[in-house]
């Protein structure tokens, strides 16, 4: 055994001690053997060196002269620097308010480690993983112990034993048994319901705020929601937050809110101020003994109703909240949670469990309005994993969504709410990096600097999901992201939160589209215990049609080849066009272009063409435009100037598009406001007019509602407008162009075929044989498309991520082989409740026919039978040469059908018909001259009586099968316009149906053409007369433009189609009914069917559920209510259809 002093270099050599050692030590064996005297924490850090040398051989510190000194990862031991800091105060005024910025700036100054002294109090802070890691592992040189100087210190109660307790206590070892069962991941899971339920509920409340058009603060309602599913899932009280919107907050709620801020004031103050008798510190004190009244209160109410023992594990899953799991819990030796650790354990699991959530939320939200594409790429994922609104959420489930995990890391990482889980040095020791730090001294991780080190993190500044795929941040220091801590006393509640949050973020993606209001910075309370955005005001983006759209201009910016018939399409349209380009070369020949073929566009449009107008000042082009399409040269510099140019000069209600073909519009959006950015999307044409496809797609932050409007303008324009789902590079079609020139080039380039042959085949196959990919592939079935695929993927080394794998994913594991299977394939089924034995009887009102644009009174409309089946064959017609018919109806008591034929317009022309279902037997039931427009009809099944409606007669009639005994039930004809003596469009009563149940009938009054102004009324079917405006019941208003009408009765619910302007325009609606057949008070109509095209008639086949639907863009369409899809039966060009019955 020999001996040698050894001392920490930069301390005095007088301070060396003598160390015995065995000569038979490694060097590693010295380390840990010197570490021990000295309490040096990591020993591989430690370096022994003279005056003169380094010395790296237990042999040569054994015959060093003299006192050998310890280095630590190189360096002399000293204090951790920090600020010299004011007398009294410290370093108050360094710190605070904006303590997260200047924790920053003295990282940046004094690196890793750095010290302050606040009032008194000092702490120590950290952005080193490696310190962190240390910090956290329970150990003989730290622990949690809460002294005077932790950020804990005011909250300190012992009997917790979670969160506000020290370590190896007998209530920590209790509270650490107990509490995990209920808080673990199996346990977590069946939580979920309620936290779903608790979000749903919330819905009605945002939804309000959503209609009243009010921003809202994003931490005052998330602290409600995230606490309303905590209170039922630890103390079994309901808050009832979201039954309005300005409900108070709870008690038990503001309370600990109003603790936890209390708590970072006092202890940021020095323990002097802790211990004053009144002010805060007594208010704190107060709000502790108060909180713990109200939670004894729950337990004694759990108590009262009744409870049995049972072992952890399964009180875990079968108690319905903490409360009556922490009073059934027994363990094996038939213990339980001491009563003393009760109270304080569950005030724990409340406080942690909403704070950390609503916090969290709050940043989420921050994320969907501040990072471009966010929601975007969350909503695609719930999505492309088949969940909607009415999806039961499970943890299964949400362990699917990998993005939206991603996201909630990187929040977590960019902005983390949690920031100051502090420790205490249990004796004086060395950290590595050489730093001493004395007894009882408290170190905090700062997670917020940790997660945000640009030493750890690559451009940490920048959100980015996507780094989590990173090999760099697989393999990242284990304690660089630690969002809930690390070591045993983490955050004992984390699964809680993370279940939380993967609840209510994917409901709340779904069903609202968020915006911020205002771009200031975002502010943080510094007096509060968590990191939260205080002023972050959040409304659902909602978006309105320009202004008198119809009225004006659509601009054009760039008149080459494609901007000239870009400018053609919309004049055709009936637009005037403005055509701006800075040669007037060029904008001469585009005003010749559309002069001499408007009139050739205009025959596909059927409407009187614009005018084209030529301009070389920007601002004058744009000023007054609803649209405006840029196409300039493909330059991406020249776009980014041009949509900031534009983001200025254009009204803010305008549509901004981009005509690139190789660009997203989310490439130039550089200079852009983000006001602006939910306006803009991409708008592709190809080459009018021998092409005329369009195609839409959106920027990352396009309103949704957008889509839907331009594809109406773009039908009206008879361009066929198709939507890209996500942003794509190349969109739809160039995508599939470029497979086919890789594919088509690769057979030329291998001596497979000629370009002649090629070509033939292509005609032949897909032009003279009209075969379409998606359904070939059904028709061939997807297992053979798959094992085709897997032949191609081994010869070539193809990737199979998206081919095989993912039919093999979504549809062959599914059962879905294609058309050859009941289930379908990239197709759905034809349904399977659909009674092939039914047929549709429709009418086309022959407005689309050649006849009409010379002579609207020439009878030239259709009733039409046809199969309720997709890819149906060619209708059959039962009767032509009918005046306009509008509205159809059936008996089965007599097996005949009956219809109105409208007539001409504001003539008393208009007649009802009857004949059999093969179209013989016709009869007439009130001829010409009886009526003015008779338009939709209906049977009351109970007393086989006619009721429907005279539109330009602003009336609704009942009559017998045979025509007998008609009556007037609704007369507003009484009021005309003074010019003309004809009706005012808003008393046109349209659609009509007969509820028996409710001894009701039911009446449209549209309004003025896409108004706003509709109206839906009823009456008994015993009424008197019902004359003048205002006489009947009116259960809806403002409506677009309601036409036809459907009642099911049984459910209890209203349905009509609409013809309005978007977004709640063209199509189908419903609303529920309460025990009077009115709308339930309060009840918000339900869109179920949008992007019709001109909506009209509508027949509900009750045995099934499915709705039959109409427009006047020549398509037949069902739509089941509950699979909730909308299927296209039939199209054809040169069809308006209006009435449709189901026999």
């Amino acid at each position: 055994m020999s001996s040698q002093q050894f001392y920490l270099l930069g301390e005095s050599v007088s301070s060396a001690k003598d160390i015995t050692i065995d000569a038979t030590l490694d060097l590693d064996q010295l380390r840990q053997l010197v570490a021990a005297y000295f309490a040096i924490v990591d020993p591989n850090g430690i370096g022994f060196q003279t005056e003169d040398d380094c010395l790296s051989d237990v042999s040569d510190v054994l015959a060093a002269k003299g006192p050998v000194a310890i280095a630590i990862d190189g360096h002399a031991v000293r204090e951790p620097g920090g600020p010299r800091g004011l007398p009294f105060v410290g370093n108050y005024f360094e710190v605070y308010p904006d303590h997260l910025g200047n924790h920053q700036r003295l990282f940046d100054q004094y690196g890793p480690i750095f010290k302050t002294t606040n009032l008194g109090r000092t702490t120590y802070q950290t952005n080193d993983p490696q310190i962190s890691a240390v910090v956290f592992a329970e150990s003989d040189f730290f622990s949690k112990i809460i002294n005077d100087a932790h950020p804990l210190s005011a909250l300190k109660t012992p009997s917790a034993g979670v969160f506000l307790g020290d370590t190896d206590t007998p209530e920590w070892k209790a509270a650490h048994k107990f509490l995990p069962p209920a808080l673990g991941p199996k346990a977590v899971r069946h939580y979920a319901p309620t936290m779903q339920r608790a979000v749903e509920d919330s819905f009605k409340v945002f939804d309000a705020l959503d209609e009243q058009e009010e921003a809202w603060n994003v931490y005052q309602y998330m602290l409600k929601l995230g606490s309303q599913a905590v209170g039922e899932l630890t103390l079994g009280i309901d808050f009832k937050h979201f039954t309005s919107p300005d409900a108070p907050v709870h008690e038990m709620v503001h309370s600990i809110a109003e603790l936890l801020s209390l708590n970072k004031k006092v202890t940021s103050k020095g323990d002097w101020y802790g211990m004053l008798p009144f002010g805060d510190p007594q208010r704190l004190r107060n709000l502790k003994a108060r909180i713990e009244e109200m939670v004894d209160e729950s337990i004694q109410n759990a108590e009262r109703a009744g409870i049995s023992d049972l072992p952890l594990q399964d009180a875990a899953l079968l108690s319905s909240n903490m409360v009556d799991y922490a009073l059934r819990a027994t363990d094996n030796k038939g213990e339980k949670l001491p009563k003393s650790s009760l109270v304080w354990a569950l005030v724990v699991a409340t406080a942690a469990g909403f704070t950390t959530t609503s916090s969290l939320l709050s940043w989420l939200i921050y994320g969907l309005v501040t990072y471009p594409g966010m929601q975007e790429r969350l909503l695609q994922e719930l999505i492309d994993n088949d969940i909607t609104e009415d999806t039961e959420l499970t943890a299964e489930m949400t362990e699917k969504l990998l993005f939206q995990d991603k996201y909630i890391k990187e929040m977590q990482r960019r902005h983390n709410p949690s920031f100051q889980p502090g420790r205490t040095a249990k004796v004086d020791l060395i950290l590595p990096g050489g730093y001493k730090i004395p007894k009882d001294a408290v170190i905090i991780p700062a997670l917020h600097h940790i997660h945000n080190n640009p030493h750890l993190w690559d451009n940490p500044a920048r959100f980015n999901p996507d780094r989590w795929d990173t090999p760099e941040v697989k393999v990242r220091h284990k304690a660089a992201y630690i969002p809930f801590a690390m070591g045993p006393r983490m955050c004992i509640g984390f699964n809680f939160a993370l279940q939380e949050v993967k609840v209510f973020l994917p409901k709340l993606i779904y069903r609202y589209h968020f915006s911020r209001e205002g771009d200031g910075p975002i502010e943080y309370d510094p007096m509060f215990q968590l990191i939260r955005p205080n002023n972050l005001l959040a409304m659902r983006l909602t978006w309105s049609p320009p202004h008198d759209y119809q009225n004006r201009p659509v601009a054009v910016l760039g008149a080459g080849v494609l901007g000239r018939r870009i400018g053609c399409i919309w004049a055709s349209a009936g637009y005037n066009v403005h055509l701006r380009d800075p040669s007037p070369d060029q904008l001469s020949a585009s005003i010749a272009y559309i002069q001499e073929n408007v009139a050739a566009y205009a025959t596909k449009t059927g409407r009187s063409p614009g005018k084209a107008h030529a301009f070389t000042d920007l601002k004058e082009a744009v000023s007054t435009a609803w649209l405006i399409i840029e196409a300039v040269p493909e330059k991406l510099p020249l776009k980014i100037a041009t949509f900031a140019e534009l983001s200025a000069l254009t009204p803010t209600d305008s549509i901004l598009a981009s005509n690139s073909s190789s660009y997203k519009t989310s490439e130039m959006l550089d200079r852009v406001p983000e006001t602006v950015k939910p306006r803009i999307l991409n708008m592709h044409y190809y080459m009018p007019p021998q092409c005329m496809l369009v195609e839409l797609m959106t920027d990352g932050f396009t309103s949704e509602d957008i889509f839907p409007f331009l594809v109406e303008r773009c039908r009206a324009g008879a361009t066929s407008p198709y939507v890209a789902r996500k942003q794509s590079t190349g969109f739809i079609f160039n995508r599939l162009w470029a497979a086919v020139k890789r594919e088509v080039l690769t057979i030329l380039s291998e001596g497979v075929s000629v370009p002649e042959e090629v070509d033939a085949m292509w005609e032949e196959m897909f032009i003279t044989g009209r075969v379409k990919p998606c359904e070939m592939m059904d028709n061939v079935g997807l297992d053979t498309v798959a094992f085709i695929e897997q032949h191609y993927i081994h010869e070539r080394g193809l990737p199979a991520d998206k081919t095989v794998d993912y039919l093999t994913k979504n549809y062959l594991d599914q059962g879905k082989l294609g058309s050859k299977c009941p289930l379908g394939g990239l197709f759905p089924p034809a349904s399977t409740t659909t009674n092939t034995n039914k047929r549709l009887l429709v009418l086309d009102i022959g407005l689309a026919s050649s006849t009409a644009a010379s002579s609207i009174s020439t009878p030239a409309g259709h009733i039409l039978s046809l199969t309720p089946t997709p890819n149906n064959t060619q209708p059959q017609t039962l009767l032509t040469n009918q005046l306009l018919p509008d509205g159809i109806t059936f008996s089965p008591t007599t097996n005949r059908i009956y219809w109105t034929c409208m007539g001409v317009p504001n003539h008393p022309d208009g007649a009802i018909y009857s004949s059999t279902l093969d179209g013989k037997d016709i009869r007439s039931l009130l001829p010409k001259g009886t009526l003015n427009t008779p338009k939709q009809i209906t049977l009351d099944p109970t007393t086989q009586q006619l009721y429907f409606c005279d539109r330009e007669g602003c009336s609704v009639y009942r009559c017998n099968l045979d025509g007998s005994n008609l009556t007037a039930l609704v007369s507003r004809h009484h009021r005309k316009t003074k010019e003309n003596g004809i009706s005012e469009a808003r008393d046109w009563c349209v659609g009509i149906t007969v509820a028996p149940r409710w001894n009701k009938f039911y009446w449209t009054q549209k309004g003025p053409s896409k108004s706003g102004q509709g109206r839906i009324f009823c009456a008994s079917l015993d009424t008197d007369p019902i004359e003048g405006d205002e006489e009947g019941q009116c259960i809806l208003s403002g409506l677009p433009e309601p036409i036809d009408l459907e009642v099911d009765e049984e459910r209890g619910e209203l349905y009509w189609t609409d013809r309005g302007e978007l977004p709640l325009g063209n199509s189908l609606n419903r609303v529920k009914l309460d025990e009077e057949g009115v709308p339930v008070s309060g009840e918000k109509v339900e869109v179920l069917v949008r992007n019709l095209r001109e909506a009209i008639g509508v027949s509900l086949d009750r045995e099934n559920g499915d709705f039959y639907l109409t427009d006047l863009g020549g398509c037949v369409y069902r739509w089941n209510r509950d699979e909730r899809k909308k299927v296209k039966l039939y199209e054809e060009d040169g069809r308006a259809f209006t009435g449709v019955v189901c026999v």
